[in-house]
């Protein structure tokens, strides 16, 4: 039965079967079509619209979260993939705010570690890391390992090694060391105008001399 607005009665109104079964008895049916047995219920328990005049009552499941479809509710299983932002292999989540937020950190470039700034996470080059490197051209440096070791063979003619970006790098350390006995320069520069020592190059003419530079995350220095 629909519900129907209460009559407003007047003082001597003659009250009809129809009237008495409209306000009275089809009001008192849409209302029990709502109405829950309290019997069956416990704590924990969820009460939800079934439809546009009754309720339903969804026991409780430990573990579960509560889901919503097209026309009712129901407990499911909370899935990793459900909360998580993560799409690559090998990538990290963390909270980026102080509410509960999960945010992808993609994964970091090999040999890299985990590293806190006190605020946020970032990958980080592990310092213990050593590459070594043959050059005997031009070359840009860029390895991840943060301690880069090049010999360098210019008896074919000069070259150059261009250091990486010194941004996010400090504590990076670069050997170049000149292996021929050929007059012909190996220089290093910085990348842009970036300085070693102060100067935005650094050449090495003789055999077996080397430079050992440290990165302070601006500029290079020879150590």
């Amino acid at each position: 039965m629909a519900w129907t607005a209460p009559r407003t009665w007047v003082s001597g109104e003659l009250v009809t079967a129809s009237l008495f079964n409209a306000h009275l008895r089809d009001n008192l049916t849409a209302l029990d079509g709502g109405r829950l047995a309290i019997t069956s219920q416990a704590a924990g328990d969820v009460v939800y619209a079934s439809s546009g005049t009754a309720l339903s009552r969804l026991a409780k499941d430990a573990g579960k979260f509560l889901k919503s479809g097209a026309s009712a509710v129901s407990w499911d299983t909370i899935a990793f993939s459900t909360v998580s932002p993560l799409t690559t292999r090998g990538d990290v989540l963390y909270s980026s705010s102080g509410t509960v937020t999960g945010t992808r950190l993609a994964i970091g470039g090999a040999n890299t570690f985990l590293k806190s700034d006190g605020t946020d996470v970032s990958w980080a080059s592990a310092g213990s890391v050593v590459k070594m490197l043959t050059k005997t051209a031009n070359y840009t440096i860029t390895e991840t390992e943060s301690d880069i070791q090049i010999l360098c063979d210019s008896s074919g003619g000069a070259f150059a090694i261009t250091l990486k970006a010194a941004s996010g790098l400090a504590g990076y350390v670069v050997k170049v060391k000149k292996t021929d006995s050929s007059s012909n320069a190996v220089t290093v520069d910085g990348s842009g105008s970036e300085t070693i020592d102060g100067a935005t190059t650094k050449a090495i003419s003789a055999r077996y001399t080397s430079l050992s530079l440290v990165c302070d995350g601006t500029n290079w220095h020879i150590f």
